[in-house]
């Protein structure tokens, strides 16, 4: 990213302060400095008038202060950087989904990780180009969906594998799979899914303040996003295996819990510890998870365990909206 004092240097010309305005708005760090810049650019260019500065200290405060996020929609506000001090927590099992469901999550930023695989999955089909995943918790709504609109995808799996044809439902296009989610397949597509686990999780979450599906894959963009919001409670919630943990989803709660800086409760402790003891060696730790020995054992899923693990590889923040479709924030 191009250094702040980069940013207005480039900005020279003074009717073109919109421009300067929108680079404010992807700046990490908005303080003195930005005024201390601009008048040192207003001294070299002989342009910039006083009533100019007033202006542009103006903008920002209004942004700021009365700007949602831009243009994205959902209810939050960025801030300075570390202005409100998160508080983060961590379900670390299914069990808690319910009490979840019943919770009031307005003020809630909450973060769904299902590593192996969904979320994974639908983080690599929104980066090859899918418009939407909409998450389902069964098969039927997932039919249901596909009847009213034909062109929908129907993606996911019961106990791993590709949901196949029954009398009341057709096979499914997509199983769970990311590798299968390429853009020839996903590219302006619209999928509907339903996991086991991970769709479950992010239905229980549809009240909150913003839902994000998280992954290893976009783990530092949904972190730098999570930077900027002027949310108060931060909660992940690991979808983990049929009802209980699953490793690989609290490894990577843990590891997001080391990006951000706030106070944390005692399961993001545990996340947090087991991520340390993990992080040298991130693949022989998960590959001892239930979820992995059984991508493991199936030939034809095994790459998806080394492909889940790929920490970094896409720099997207996936976003449920208002309908429970999650999309790409741009």
């Amino acid at each position: 990213m191009p250094s702040l004092t980069g940013r207005f240097l480039n900005s020279r010309n003074n009717s073109k302060y919109e421009q300067i305005f929108t680079h404010i708005t992807t700046c990490s760090a908005i303080n003195s400095y930005i005024i201390f810049t601009f008048s040192l650019l207003a001294k070299s260019t002989g342009k910039a008038q006083p009533k100019h500065v007033f202006y542009f200290i103006h903008a920002i405060l209004h942004y700021f202060l009365r700007s949602p996020v831009h243009s994205y929609r959902y209810g939050v506000r960025p801030g300075f950087v570390s202005v409100i001090k998160m508080k983060i927590d961590v379900i670390l099992t299914p069990a808690e989904l319910p009490v979840l469901k019943k919770a009031d999550l307005s003020k809630t930023a909450c973060i769904v990780f299902d590593v192996l695989r969904a979320t994974s999955t639908f983080v690599t089909a929104l980066n090859n180009g899918a418009k939407s995943v909409i998450p389902v918790s069964t098969i039927s709504e997932a039919v249901a969906l596909r009847k009213k609109q034909p062109d929908l995808l129907l993606g996911g799996e019961r106990e791993g594998l590709k949901i196949k044809a029954t009398q009341s439902a057709p096979e499914f296009d997509l199983g769970n799979s990311p590798r299968e989610y390429t853009p020839d397949k996903v590219k302006d597509k619209t999928i509907v899914s339903t996991t086991t686990n991970g769709t479950l999780a992010l239905e229980a979450c549809t009240k909150g303040g913003i839902v994000l599906a998280a992954s290893f894959l976009n783990l530092s963009a949904t972190a730098s996003f999570l930077r900027h919001l002027q949310m108060e409670e931060i909660l992940m919630v690991c979808a983990g295996t049929g009802k209980t943990a699953a490793l690989e989803d609290v490894l990577a709660a843990g590891a997001l819990c080391d990006l951000l800086i706030g106070t944390f409760s005692d399961s993001a402790q545990i996340a947090r510890t087991a991520y340390a003891y993990a992080e040298s060696d991130l693949g022989a730790a998960v590959c001892n998870s239930e979820n992995a020995r059984r991508l493991l054992a199936a030939p034809e899923l095994r790459g998806d365990v080394s492909y889940c693990l790929r920490v970094d590889a896409i720099d997207i923040v996936a976003v449920m909206g208002t309908d429970n479709a999650i999309r790409v924030l741009v």
